[in-house]
């Protein structure tokens, strides 16, 4: 039973899905992000989580 039990378990990978060109398009979001802020440090990551979820349609 325990056996069953640990094949039907998915991990967060198991879910994710590739797409072609996600991480250039995401970088190419975030760079006019901070285009527009002057390029001022210290919000690359900021700049990188608002560009995926507007690449995936969250905003």
């Amino acid at each position: 039973m325990d056996k069953d039990v640990n094949n039907e378990k998915k991990t967060v990978r198991d879910k994710v899905i590739h797409l072609p060109g996600y991480d250039a398009k995401i970088a190419e979001i975030a760079y006019y992000k901070a285009e527009k802020r002057g390029f001022a440090p210290g919000h690359e990551l900021e700049d990188w989580h608002i560009a995926q979820q507007e690449f995936l349609g969250f905003e």
